[in-house]
């Protein structure tokens, strides 16, 4: 199995290397560079691709496609929870929309920092 995959992976490289001059470089590059950054893998400084990283690469599956986590984006946030805050609205006084109260109005203070640039 092992030799069967050392032959895939020297098939890819000699598809990948399109010009043979043994280093993927520029649109060469690009396709297996992006993979590296989406695996969040360290990418070569100089933007090239050997033939021997890319043959650890895909040893180590960095190229190998995977369907996307659906999830994902959600995940890294804490999405709103409806009951939790309609209960925090609620202890703050608030019972139901009221179509005749007066439209919101931001302060002057609220007006300035949406205008600030965020800083550290």
């Amino acid at each position: 199995m092992r030799g069967q995959r050392r032959r895939l992976i020297a098939a890819q490289w000699k598809s990948a290397d399109g010009n043979n001059d043994g280093t993927l470089v520029g649109p060469e590059a690009d396709r297996y560079l992006a993979y590296y950054r989406v695996r969040a893998q360290v990418t070569p400084v100089d933007g090239r691709l050997s033939r021997q990283d890319f043959m650890k690469a895909c040893e180590n599956d960095v190229f190998m496609a995977k369907a996307p986590d659906p999830g994902a984006p959600l995940n890294r946030h804490r999405p709103i929870d409806p009951v939790e805050r309609r209960a925090y609205y609620m202890s703050g006084g608030w019972r139901r929309f009221d179509p005749s109260a007066a439209p919101y109005r931001p302060t002057q203070a609220e007006i300035d920092r949406l205008h600030t640039p965020y800083q550290n």
